[in-house]
């Protein structure tokens, strides 16, 4: 089943009772059905904001001791016993600790047999605890238990044949929803600066298709022919407007970077819903552009040739005027949307824009710039840190949600 992107047009103010009462998002439906949520306050009063607070424990310590040595983290998910489960590339193994951050074992491991990775990058959890993890080399999801026991392999039978096609998240019952990776074909048969065309997927348990959605335009990149005539060179526009997706209990959401209006797609394909509010627009500065630049090498081998090269490719791009006003989309364990805002670089937070399931803006979230989200819960954000020396470690911090009652588990901190 493929269904195309639809637009919607329409526009509603938030509206709020007279008596003071708690504003609430005007929603409207267009002519197409689609329901439009236009949000331009927040629901939270004073004291009722959610907050990050303090460490509960982290994982990587260093040292001699057990599973404490993290290197290249893929993505990490708690199980509903409290559990976590850690997809460690550097070693290419999925790492288990219990509730409170202590060693229980691995699995998996360097290779290409059963349970085996080359290249693990992505991590997730089906409804019952079972673990699902990608190879983007081997092109294949490995189902293990919550126990850490290997059960099955498979492959997803995509409609295109792409470098690095991405799992994006579960949307329950052990379904994928995966996005079409880079492409070095040119739009039209033409190089230059442009947007390539972006499919989305959502795969079953067994690696069927079973619904298609898009076209989207992704990655603003450039194409050139290499020098040597042989071959296209492919590199990322700094700043460049790119599609965000993100997945959560059968649906998916879909959101142009450069603006804050977010596509929510039903569990049958269709656009059911949109997430708007107001966003400011920052310039780029020469500071931003610096960091962009340093953050593209450094994944690149320790090789001046390479880098140099790449740097020189990065140098002589045009950067877009205005950073991106969404930087990530992610969805908690409770269905909740995190909009992760456009910042500077030299800005010490980030803010993520918090909404209800059904597209209501509740406020506003703040978290140390330097932290990458890796699991939002009812209770505790995980998050990964790399310090000055490049050292990694796993966090588990606490979560308040003042007035929501969330059920009692390990690291509860209300």
């Amino acid at each position: 089943m493929k269904i195309g992107a639809r637009s919607a047009t329409a526009a509603v103010l938030i509206s709020a009772c007279a008596n003071g009462d708690l504003p609430t998002p005007g929603i409207v439906r267009d002519s197409a059905g689609v329901t439009i949520v236009q949000n331009n306050a927040r629901v939270w009063r004073s004291g009722q904001e959610w907050r990050i607070g303090q460490e509960l424990f982290r994982i990587g310590t260093g040292g001699a001791a057990a599973g404490q040595e993290l290197h290249r983290v893929a993505g990490a998910v708690r199980l509903s016993g409290g559990a976590i489960v850690i997809a460690n590339a550097g070693t290419a193994e999925l790492r288990r600790y219990s509730a409170d951050g202590r060693y229980l074992g691995s699995s998996g491991g360097e290779g290409e047999g059963p349970g085996e990775f080359r290249s693990l990058t992505w991590i997730g959890r089906t409804d019952d605890d079972s673990i699902l993890a990608w190879d983007a080399r081997l092109l294949r999801v490995s189902v293990f238990s919550s126990e850490g026991e290997y059960i099955r392999t498979y492959s997803p039978e995509l409609e295109e044949e792409l470098v690095g096609q991405r799992v994006e998240g579960t949307v329950g019952e052990g379904r994928l929803v995966m996005r079409r990776g880079s492409s070095f074909e040119p739009v039209g048969g033409g190089g230059g600066v442009q947007r390539q065309p972006l499919t989305v997927w959502r795969i079953d348990p067994e690696g069927q298709i079973e619904l298609s959605i898009g076209p989207f335009l992704g990655e603003t990149v450039e194409l050139r022919p290499a020098r040597n005539g042989e071959g296209i060179i492919r590199t990322p526009v700094p700043f460049g407007t790119t599609t965000l997706i993100g997945a959560h209990a059968g649906r998916i959401y879909v959101s142009e970077s450069s603006l804050f209006d977010i596509h929510v797609y039903g569990p049958d394909g269709t656009l059911e819903r949109r997430i708007r509010r107001p966003a400011d627009s920052l310039p780029v500065t020469a500071s931003d552009l610096t960091a962009w630049i340093e953050s593209q090498l450094a994944p690149l081998p320790p090789i001046e040739e390479i880098r140099a090269g790449m740097r020189a490719s990065l140098e002589r791009l045009t950067p877009a005027d205005f950073i991106p006003v969404l930087q990530t989309l992610a969805l908690d364990t409770e269905g909740n949307l995190w909009v992760e805002s456009g910042r500077h670089a030299d800005s010490p937070l980030a803010t993520y824009s918090v909404f209800d399931p059904g597209g209501a803006w509740l406020g506003d979230v703040t978290l140390d710039g330097s932290m990458e989200v890796l699991e939002i819960g009812e209770n505790g954000v995980i998050v990964l840190v790399r310090d000055e020396l490049d050292v990694e470690s796993v966090r588990v911090l606490a979560l308040h949600r003042p007035g929501v009652a969330t059920s009692l588990g390990p690291g509860r901190q209300d």
